[in-house]
């Protein structure tokens, strides 16, 4: 295996990653006096999750930048108990792991159309049921999530690895790059050189 950074290998998770960054941009462009998202807001951040294997990456990558007293802190957070908020989330209500944060995290505050359901943020678009919400403002989970899974399989098959399950985010946040199977670690390892 040739020698990759991590970063390389995340440019598929980046394109959807950026997909979605621009559609939200877009939304708090044009509807921002019904939004009330912002930095310091952790409305959204009240609950465990698990992220596909590329979005472990992309988060893994933010992560090992950091220092080490900032990695300890986070770990420490990742050690409490399974419950809200998430483990990456700072004590001032800020993401840690901004830059590399999930597709779900990054879409949250927009209404996202799941199937026939909406769902967005209680605080943002108040007074508007499921079917008034703008339909130009209106996330497609479907597409995110054809998209990340693209994303996935082709990170995975650089790295040569078969599917892999989903990795909790306090996890992730405890134990760094060891919430990876083995075999992840051990590709990643040998693709990237060990290098973060």
């Amino acid at each position: 295996m040739s020698d990759t950074s991590l970063s390389e290998l995340l440019g598929p998770w980046r394109q959807v990653a950026a997909k979605v960054d621009g559609f939200f941009e877009r939304v708090e462009r044009r509807f921002g006096e019904r939004m009330r998202c912002a930095a310091g807001c952790d409305a959204c951040c009240q609950q465990d999750l698990t992220v596909l294997f590329c979005e472990a990456l992309a988060l893994l990558e933010v992560l090992e930048a950091l220092s080490a007293e900032e990695r300890s802190a986070i770990a420490e957070s990742g050690a409490l108990e399974s419950s809200p908020p998430c483990a990456f989330l700072g004590p001032d209500g800020r993401c840690r792991v901004y830059g590399g944060r999930p597709a779900v995290c990054r879409s949250h505050g927009v209404p996202v159309r799941q199937d026939d359901a909406v769902a967005v943020c209680e605080l943002n678009f108040r007074g508007v049921n499921g079917e008034g919400y703008p339909a130009d403002a209106t996330m497609n989970a479907s597409l995110v999530t054809a998209g990340l899974t693209i994303a996935d399989s082709l990170i995975r098959s650089a790295l040569g690895l078969e599917e892999q399950p989903r990795v909790a985010l306090r996890a992730l946040a405890r134990h760094g790059r060891d919430a990876l199977t083995p075999a992840a670690r051990g590709a990643l390892a040998a693709k990237t050189q060990g290098q973060p």
